[in-house]
């Protein structure tokens, strides 16, 4: 079989221009849908333009358009990616303690009692990094020179937080930490059950999400039950402008989004919780057995300023992008329609 350079070169065009747009994996699958209708076109026709052309024209802008929609809404939401990550770190921390009879410990520890690994390593099995964790030496501290190697500025793509920071955060920067103490959930020894939570699972915090630590994923340490009070009681009232990204535009909102944290329940379930005006308040939610009442109320989202919509950024490349992809595809159709006889 012999091709063109025309065709060889139509062929490159398609490729660079699918990829550069969407992205390897929707890229291949695009041209792949391409090549295919004008294969079976190609077999179908008897001669010139068929309807079986047009018909696989029509089913290119059809699952191009499929395609698209995921991708434009990927993106999501701050406060949804917020949510999703906090519920990946919640629902692992149930799932080790539905397999092992207890909550992990704060930390692993050496025969000496020093601390060797996070929480958040000894979860890897529970996650989509089993991987890794088969790698690791948990014999040895995550500062060892074996286990730096595959610790340090690793990306879990899950560690940290998707909202704006003061700064940009390492690959390897945690953003979600538990609260250890020897009231809590989380303790240095991991002894606690979920039967040991007696102001109930649905009144007790296990995870906050606090970025902007400094603090690697990997690292034996969280907060303090005094630091969790702090972060919840705090007073977050600078606006701040907010990028919610999407495929063709992006939406700039401001508002007072530092209003909510995302925190997560023993239960399972994970919330946004504005700031609480009292500390006692916080300190019942963050203890497992204190026997102090929850106010309902002081578990609903509080916002001074709800986010509002101040401008878009237009992704001129991705819609150029999708314009001479849409272009090349249709273009050897075109050009027989065209052909003179």
């Amino acid at each position: 079989m012999t091709f063109r350079l025309t065709t060889l070169l139509w062929l490159f065009a398609l490729f660079a221009s699918a990829m550069g747009t969407f992205g390897p994996t929707v890229g291949i699958v695009l041209v792949g849908v391409v090549l295919a209708a004008y294969a079976a076109g190609r077999a179908l026709r008897a001669g010139g333009m068929t309807r079986i052309e047009v018909a696989g024209v029509t089913a290119i802008v059809v699952v191009l358009v499929g395609l698209l929609l995921p991708a434009v809404q990927s993106g999501g939401s701050t406060a949804g990616r917020s949510r999703n990550l906090a519920t990946q770190w919640t629902l692992a921390i149930l799932n080790y303690e539905a397999t092992q009879g207890r909550f992990p410990p704060a930390y692993s520890t050496d025969n000496e009692g020093r601390p060797l690994h996070s929480w958040r390593t000894l979860l890897l099995p529970y996650s989509e990094d089993a991987v890794l964790y088969r790698q690791v030496r948990t014999d040895q501290p995550w500062g060892s020179p074996h286990n730096q190697r595959l610790l340090v500025g690793h990306d879990l793509g899950y560690s940290h937080t998707p909202r704006p920071l003061p700064r940009e955060p390492a690959p390897d920067e945690a953003s979600y930490f538990a609260v250890v103490d020897d009231e809590a959930v989380f303790t240095n020894t991991g002894e606690v059950t979920l039967s040991d939570i007696t102001d109930g699972p649905e009144n007790t915090i296990i995870l906050i999400e606090a970025g902007g630590r400094g603090v690697a994923w990997y690292e034996p340490r969280d907060l303090t039950l005094d630091e969790a009070v702090d972060l919840l009681c705090g007073d977050f009232s600078d606006e701040f402008d907010q990028v919610e990204p999407g495929f063709f535009a992006s939406t700039i909102v401001r508002g007072d989004g530092l209003h909510w944290r995302c925190v997560g329940f023993a239960d399972g379930r994970v919330k946004f919780v504005g700031v609480l005006a009292d500390r006692e308040e916080a300190r019942a939610l963050l203890t497992r057995a204190g026997g102090e009442k929850v106010d309902p109320e002081a578990l609903e989202l509080v916002e001074a300023k709800h986010p509002r919509v101040v401008g878009h950024v237009i992704h001129w490349g991705k819609i150029w992008g999708l314009t001479v992809f849409a272009a090349l595809a249709i273009a050897p159709v075109v050009q027989k329609r065209f052909r003179k006889p």
